[in-house]
């Protein structure tokens, strides 16, 4: 069966025979230099501009304030391009710069303010800064809109929202002493909330409310300015690995493929791993197969008909303050998502235009998305998985306390099957899995608690065609789940198996209507329990329950033969959830 195919991964295997050294911390650094320890380079760029195949970029600490172009990518898994932080160092790549003094308040009676002038505050608590400094283009970039015009009709699922915040908000990010300020809509509210900001109609200046409500000059202001962090400068580079990088402050656009913060450009065979991705405005990493929306007329555009090999390996990253999404791809093949921490994510509150997740991949084709955690999201879902999916997986990934009308997990649009299994899923304003216009999907041994609407989501909720096949949401298995007090599942379908779950209450009321359910033909073997369960921050699962599992007689779904942990499941029936739960009373570590 397709499911039971492992998901290998390839390995960087170069043995990297020269170093290209940056440090521009070093007294003699100089972009002329040599590139080594004694000598090295100021600014990365210029290491990239050198880099051949087989050649590693090792970065010493600093704060480089550069817009990276990789010129050339490598020749295979011997003979890469690295880019990468010396190890135990701190190497930030931020898209921000720091803004000068000149805080004034904007009083109403000083010349040029008012009603037909710059926008006046009669707070103490609001000061003004002008943009004198940014250039042309920078400017052009921090005061676009976040979807402008040229950019919507390339999205035109998003139409419901057009013209509407944060949709028309700018851009630029502001930051107070590191930490983001929200961006208002109107001059108005900035009194009320400290740590707020807009921009000067005309772009010329800022009006900011800082944290603490005191003096700005006190602090550090950056602004960041730049729509990307790293991108290539042509499509398909391949066999390049990116490092223990910290990527931060990006102004990057709404757009669904493109704009990421740091992104492939359509090439195949990365890696990228144990960076780190804070203060973005929109995606933080995109490796999509196609590089571009169709349709987007950037002269780079290969069209639709183009794709890249895929391969991308996303590991160990950690993803946090990223406006719309940690990771968005438009195509998937073969990728690898793994280990991955994003956290505190889709603070836009975007959510209706459609491309807000943690993970959000489409067309993915025999892509693992495993051992991810996912928490403390608004305003997007936790792992998405979006059009004519096959043959992919997502599995024993920890999606926590996130609020999102697309739920925990969502699998969209598919008719071959993907497996979602052995999945944590707790804490989440919505559904807890949503199969839409999804087919022939397999749904096993996860865990799912503490929802507020239905824990399993099948319904066709468009009446669009994937592949000239009108969608459906028939022939789904949800076997060997846990639920923990569900609300009604949804499922319009009786064509649809549920069998082999647990259901766990831990009030005495509301709920699964068990006896309506069963009449339906849905989990005839269901077995129930009423007791205590119990998710701690740090990922302690505890329950106490009136049922003995290891009694229970579900045995593992095939194709899932292992737990969690990858060991054979117990033989004594207790083969429910991601892990073996026996006993009345128990604990064990989720992470």
């Amino acid at each position: 069966m397709l499911m039971k195919h492992q998901y290998p991964l390839w390995e960087d295997l170069s043995p990297y025979a020269s170093t290209l050294v940056v440090a521009r911390g070093h007294p003699d650094a100089d972009d002329d230099n040599p590139g080594t320890e004694d000598a090295p380079l100021l600014c990365i760029q210029a290491a990239l501009d050198r880099v051949m195949p087989g050649q590693r970029i090792r970065v010493h600490t600093g704060v480089y304030r550069e817009a990276l172009a990789v010129r050339r990518g490598g020749e295979g898994p011997e003979a890469m391009i690295s880019l990468e932080a010396a190890p135990g160092e701190t190497v930030v790549v931020s898209g921000s710069r720091v803004l000068p003094g000149g805080w004034i308040r904007p009083r109403p009676w000083e010349e040029g303010f008012g009603p037909q002038g710059l926008t006046p505050s009669f707070s103490q608590r609001v000061w003004r800064l002008a943009l004198d400094e940014l250039g042309e283009v920078e400017r052009r970039k921090v005061l676009a809109a976040n979807v402008e015009a040229v950019e919507e009709a390339l999205m035109p699922w998003m139409e419901p929202v057009s013209g509407r915040p944060p949709f028309t908000l700018r851009r630029g990010l502001l930051f107070q002493d590191g930490r983001r300020l929200q961006q208002l809509h109107h001059a108005g509210d900035l009194p009320k909330l400290p740590g707020s900001y807009v921009f000067e109609a005309d772009g010329s200046a800022l009006l900011v409310h800082p944290y603490g409500s005191g003096d700005p000059a006190r602090h550090r202001f950056e602004l960041a300015v730049r729509p990307q962090l790293l991108c290539p400068d042509s499509i398909g580079l391949g066999y390049v690995r990116l490092s223990g990088l910290v990527f931060e402050h990006c102004a990057n656009a709404f757009l669904r493929a493109g704009a990421g913060a740091v992104s492939t450009l359509g090439g195949g065979h990365w890696i990228i791993e144990d960076c780190r991705f804070r203060g973005i405005n929109s995606a933080g990493l995109e490796f999509g197969d196609h590089p571009f929306e169709h349709g987007d007329a950037d002269p780079r555009n290969p069209g639709r008909g183009w794709a890249s090999e895929g391969f991308v390996i996303a590991r160990r990253n950690h993803f946090e303050d990223c406006g719309t999404a940690g990771i968005r791809c438009l195509g998937a093949t073969e990728a690898r998502v793994l280990d991955n921490l994003i956290e505190d994510c889709g603070w836009q509150e975007a959510e209706y235009y459609f491309e807000c997740a943690g993970i959000k991949l489409l067309l993915t084709r025999h892509t693992l998305v495993a051992g991810n955690l996912i928490r403390h999201l608004r305003g997007a879902c936790g792992i998405w998985l979006d059009w004519d999916n096959r043959g992919s997986r997502v599995t024993r990934n920890h999606i926590r306390d996130i609020e999102s009308i697309q739920g925990g997990i969502f699998v969209e649009a598919s008719h071959e099957p993907n497996l979602v299994d052995r999945n944590l899923i707790w804490n989440v304003d919505g559904p807890g899995i949503f199969g839409g216009d999804s087919s022939f999907q397999l749904y096993l041994h996860n865990l799912i608690g503490r929802v507020r609407e239905e824990p399993m989501k099948l319904f066709c909720h468009t009446q669009r065609r994937v592949n000239e096949r009108p969608v459906t949401c028939v022939g789904n298995r949800v076997e060997g789940n846990v639920f923990v007090d569900p609300p009604a599942h949804r499922v319009d379908e009786d064509d649809n198996v549920f069998a082999a779950n647990v259901l766990v209450r831990t009030v005495c009321h509301g709920g699964l209507d068990v006896a309506a359910w069963q009449a339906r033909g849905f989990d005839a073997d269901l077995c129930e329990c009423q007791g205590t369960v119990d998710l701690s921050e740090d990922g302690e699962l505890r329950w106490d329950w009136d049922v003995d599992l290891a009694g229970y007689t579900s045995s593992a779904r095939d194709p899932v033969d292992r737990d969690v942990r990858g060991r054979v499941w117990p033989a004594d029936g207790s083969a429910v959830g991601p892990w073996p739960l026996p006993g009345r009373r128990g604990s064990l570590s989720t992470l």
